[in-house]
């Protein structure tokens, strides 16, 4: 998948207030939260905002990128969460996991 078909994905994730399950590892850092998308820059740059006042950003730039539906035996999460799918962006030393939640009733 193209890195623009990728961003399309978060964008419509992101016009949705959908929840999002998100594990960024790098060389040096792993942050690992439940979050929707704050907002969506040009250049791939996406802040995910954990909390109120609490948030974290990253570039998706030179990403490759993946898509699939989540598998039957990683559905669940901790925390009483439930996967829908996912999208895998990875270049040289990050990796970051952008799981879409089931949504619940509210």
């Amino acid at each position: 998948m193209l890195l623009n078909d990728g961003m399309l994905l978060l964008r419509g994730w992101f016009d949705d207030a959908r929840d999002l399950r998100v594990r960024i590892e790098s060389d040096k850092l792993r942050i690992v939260a439940t979050c929707t998308i704050y907002k969506i820059e040009e250049e791939a740059h996406v802040a995910f905002q954990i909390s109120e006042s609490d948030y974290f950003e990253c570039s998706f730039k030179g990403c490759s990128v993946n898509f699939g539906d989540a598998k039957k035996g990683f559905k669940e999460l901790p925390l009483g969460l439930t996967a829908e799918s996912a999208v895998i962006a990875t270049r040289e030393g990050f990796e970051a996991l952008i799981v879409l939640l089931e949504e619940r009733a509210r």
